[in-house]
């Protein structure tokens, strides 16, 4: 089983979420390759049996390396396994009704992930996942890289279970 981890990262937290998740296919001795998602040429992702892909949320989407990434026509992702995290505030830390009320309707950066991959013929894995963030530049909340990680291992199970 080869991995193919590709990020974008604004404030270095999507970032760290990436490495814990690398670092949790690494644990069980699986290929992983770590990426920033301008980075990514059409051979790592040919090589991937599983994908891997996060952004953080800007404006309730992905950003747009990310997006670019996603629908570059050269990058094989039709038929590929994938799974599709974002990082975010907890709805329960916005303290304005009507901001978490938009934040609701408008969404978050997986979702525009999961449509993308899926436009492309690539097949989720498992649903996508938040990890949360304490302000819009962070850090991380606490365990959220520990979180990470336990969601790695829980990836590669399915995986292999199929």
């Amino acid at each position: 089983m080869k991995v193919l981890v590709l990020f974008d990262s604004v404030f270095g937290n999507t970032k760290k979420i990436a490495e814990a998740v690398a670092d949790g296919f690494k644990e069980v001795k699986v290929g992983c390759l770590l990426l920033h998602a301008g980075e990514v040429k059409p051979e790592d992702v040919a090589a991937a049996d599983l994908v891997v892909v996060g952004s953080p949320t800007r404006g309730f989407r992905a950003t747009e390396t990310v997006v670019k990434a996603l629908r570059n026509p050269h990058l094989p992702f039709q038929g590929k396994k994938f799974a599709a995290y974002d990082t975010r505030i907890d709805p329960a830390d916005i303290a304005s009704k009507f901001f978490r009320k938009i934040v609701a309707s408008f969404g978050y950066a997986d979702e525009q992930i999961v449509r993308l991959l899926k436009k492309r013929g690539a097949i989720e894995l498992l649903p996508a996942i938040g990890f949360f963030v304490t302000s819009s530049e962070g850090p991380l909340k606490k365990k959220e890289t520990e979180n990470a990680f336990l969601w790695s291992k829980k990836l590669y199970e399915t995986f292999v279970g199929l």
